[in-house]
């Protein structure tokens, strides 16, 4: 876990908003659900979301109900 608090260290705090949010839940969340969470703007999540994606921090999926939405989670090494 040490490693993975370094990365997020070297990150935007928006992307340790978004990281945190994405902790305190056991679901999957899309970025309108994670913005809707935070006072970041949806583009800005978004942003946060790609490179916490990069650093393998959060990993996506398609959404069961509707395939097209994105969903978001922490990667397996971070829970």
């Amino acid at each position: 876990m040490g490693d993975e608090r370094q990365h997020l260290d070297e990150m935007p705090p928006s992307a340790s908003r978004v990281y945190g949010v994405l902790e305190q839940t056991d679901s999957p969340l899309s970025s309108t659900e994670i913005a809707s969470r935070t006072p970041l703007a949806s583009r800005t999540v978004r942003n946060a979301l790609h490179r916490l994606r990069e650093a393998d921090l959060v990993g996506v999926r398609a959404s069961i109900l509707d395939p097209r939405k994105r969903q978001y989670e922490l990667t397996d090494t971070e829970r």
